[in-house]
């Protein structure tokens, strides 16, 4: 459904790395040239970012809970 939403959180950077390209993909999905005039491709939008990209824990959660200082979550909402 549209405006389903996902999210993940990792706590290792290639974790992160795995997340973050796969948001990626789903965010650009044109292979088109960047030059060229219009898309050929004909793939869409699957999701849209939220947050504006990753989102850390403050400096109170990782004072309550050391583990969390590495943690990262990000997340995408499906387009329509």
């Amino acid at each position: 459904k549209p405006g389903g939403r996902l999210c993940v959180i990792t706590f290792h950077s290639i974790e992160d790395r795995v997340v973050k390209q796969a948001f990626r993909a789903m965010q650009h999905p044109c292979t088109c040239p960047p030059k060229a005039p219009i898309c050929t491709c004909g793939k869409i939008q699957m999701a849209k970012v939220l947050a504006g990209g990753a989102v850390k824990p403050s400096q109170s959660e990782t004072d309550q809970n050391p583990r969390a200082r590495s943690a990262v979550l990000r997340g995408v909402e499906k387009a329509g």
